[in-house]
């Protein structure tokens, strides 16, 4: 069953892509706006959130649907994609200010 890739603008979506594929698994790459129907209809057996050059915090950034957050996915959250999950589920993500 394939993987999605959610590309949330990181140089690297691409690499993730064919990095999984490598693996030996199938891997496609989706915009951040897909739906979970599209997801299931396309088989999908877990999701990996890339990063992006945003800030997860600004008004108007990119976000995960809450179907897909909420859903029984599996989900990898990558730089980006890793502050979304937890924003989104009420977590806070702050600089680090120490050395």
């Amino acid at each position: 069953m394939p993987v999605a890739v959610l590309n949330f603008g990181s140089q690297y979506s691409h690499l993730i892509v064919r990095k999984v594929r490598e693996l030996g698994y199938s891997a496609e790459l989706y915009s951040p706006n897909v739906t979970l129907n599209t997801l299931v209809e396309n088989n999908i057996s877990a999701v990996i959130l890339s990063g992006g050059p945003q800030d997860a915090y600004k008004e108007g950034a990119l976000r995960l649907s809450e179907d897909i957050l909420n859903s029984s996915f599996p989900l990898l959250g990558i730089c980006y994609g890793h502050q979304l999950m937890a924003i989104q589920n009420g977590g806070k993500v702050q600089r680090n200010e120490s050395g």
